[in-house]
């Protein structure tokens, strides 16, 4: 965990470069897009759907806090994850749903992109649909990759199943191919969605990074922002909490108008430097609202004590 200095520093970084405002923005904008784009190479079951879209607007974006981490395995011989991952099943447990929301501007080499939203999505399901099989007792989850764009949502779905001990393996089906050499059909284990660049020990690992990141959120402070229909939650640390309680007390502006609360001002960082402090437990007592410019926030305390 970090020391309280090392949290001032980082609440000052995230909120003095309006990420969040942001964030919020691209969130709330995704939940309404209703329109999918079918890529028609892949197989029907990996193709995203309207009702999916529509599940996902209905569970909300989620963003963690910058600095959380999770747990991968990697394979010693070769330094790539894993094929099979896994989850804190006694903490974490398995969900019925995750969701993990990353906002982007560039790709790895620095170019621009298209989307402006990408978001994991998991539920559970109770049986695989065809033609993908596993060997494995648990649970069978859908994980889909989502890119929002101007226009559309695309993206493709993946499945993975958990067992009791919180493993994540990848589900296969059966493929056919002609073997030179006896002169016969082979039948083989294929993973899924193996016209995409897509492959096994990925979706693990996006599994594994969807569900670890997503029940972390108890451990922390949560601010919802809503609108209408479309929600996002973005999960914070307790001095960002006190620097919103600050903000919102500031006079007004020349026009009149409250100064912007998501900007959470230097000023009172200030403040918070000179020793004035709350106990923001006490002065919640669970859940407080406000509005601000038609958006509804909502900040919520961890669930749990993660001391």
């Amino acid at each position: 965990m970090l020391d309280d200095k090392k949290l001032f520093e980082n609440d000052q970084k995230y909120w003095k470069s309006e990420i969040f405002e942001d964030k919020v923005t691209r969130s709330l904008i995704a939940m309404y897009e209703n329109k999918t784009k079918i890529i028609k190479k892949i197989l029907p079951a990996c193709r995203v759907s309207s009702d999916l879209i529509k599940r996902v607007q209905n569970l909300g974006c989620y963003f963690p806090a910058n600095d959380r981490i999770m747990m991968e395995s990697f394979n010693e011989n070769t330094s790539k994850a894993s094929r099979i991952q896994s989850i804190d099943a006694i903490n974490d447990g398995r969900p019925d749903n995750a969701i993990f929301c990353i906002d982007k501007t560039c790709d790895e080499s620095g170019n621009n992109v298209e989307g402006y939203l990408f978001v994991n999505y998991m539920e559970r399901i109770k049986v695989l649909p065809k033609p993908f099989k596993t060997d494995i007792q648990g649970k069978i989850y859908r994980i889909a990759f989502l890119d929002y764009t101007n226009n559309h949502v695309s993206g493709t779905c993946d499945y993975v199943v958990i067992d009791s001990k919180g493993n994540i393996y990848p589900v296969y089906r059966f493929a056919t191919m002609y073997d030179q050499v006896t002169g016969r059909m082979s039948h083989f284990k294929d993973i899924p969605n193996g016209e995409t660049t897509t492959c096994e020990d990925n979706v693990v690992t996006w599994a594994s990074a969807t569900i670890q990141f997503y029940q972390d959120r108890r451990y922390l402070w949560n601010v919802q922002a809503n609108e209408g229909k479309a929600k996002a939650t973005f999960a914070v640390y307790p001095e960002q909490i006190k620097s919103l309680f600050y903000a919102r007390e500031l006079p007004l502006t020349e026009t009149g108008r409250k100064r912007p609360i998501l900007h959470w001002v230097a000023a009172h960082r200030r403040r918070l430097e000179k020793g004035i402090d709350i106990d923001i437990e006490k002065y919640l007592r669970g859940i407080t609202e406000f509005i601000y410019k038609d958006t509804k926030f909502i900040i919520t305390m961890p669930l749990k004590n993660n001391k």
